[in-house]
């Protein structure tokens, strides 16, 4: 991973988002309604995606059993991902 990759990555944490989700106008958010803070989509990106990612994938394909489309990811820190507003 590159410097600059990483750097762009930490930014985008500290909104409460990621690159790829900033580009399609989703959010990552706590149950409240609030961005998710730097701390939480550290170890939602780098520990839960680790988790959802050793175990097959099924962390991520859960998203499509679970009654509130959250990933073992989101479960972790309890947060949400939702399309912002325009």
């Amino acid at each position: 991973m590159s410097i600059l990759f990483l750097g762009i990555q930490i930014y985008f944490w500290t909104k409460g988002t990621t690159l790829g989700k900033w580009l399609l106008g989703m959010w990552v958010v706590y149950e409240d309604g609030r961005p998710a803070s730097f701390g939480t989509m550290l170890v939602r990106e780098l520990i839960g995606k680790l988790i959802s990612d050793l175990a097959f994938g099924l962390g991520y394909l859960w998203i499509l059993l679970d009654a509130q489309h959250q990933g073992w990811h989101d479960k972790l820190v309890r947060t949400y991902v939702v399309l912002r507003r325009a």
